[in-house]
């Protein structure tokens, strides 16, 4: 199983459809969607939303195969629709940086 958590519904709806994920409906407090190969989760904006429903979905379903966090952003000069993968965080809030190899 592959768990996929996206922070807002607009983010999540395309892959939803594009997997064929249905609703689980006892899935709250989280809107999730599943089928035989992935699990998506709705999180809402923030880390501590992030964190505490990858915790409620490991508690429900236990572990998975790969762990995936989705989400969009926005750029000043990046082109619409470009796909970037992040090789610096920056959380505002600790005014830290997080790099990654």
């Amino acid at each position: 199983m592959i768990n996929i958590l996206i922070a807002l519904n607009a983010e999540a709806k395309p892959i939803r459809q594009a997997l064929g994920l249905k609703s689980i409906q006892d899935s709250a407090p989280w809107r999730c969607y599943t089928n035989d190969e992935y699990r998506l989760v709705v999180t809402g904006v923030g880390r501590l939303n992030m964190a505490m429903a990858a915790s409620w979905l490991y508690g429900a379903y236990g572990p998975a195969s790969l762990w995936v966090n989705i989400g969009s952003a926005g750029h000043n000069n990046a082109e619409v629709g470009r796909i970037v993968v992040a090789n610096k965080i920056k959380m505002l809030e600790k005014l830290s940086l997080l790099f990654i190899d």
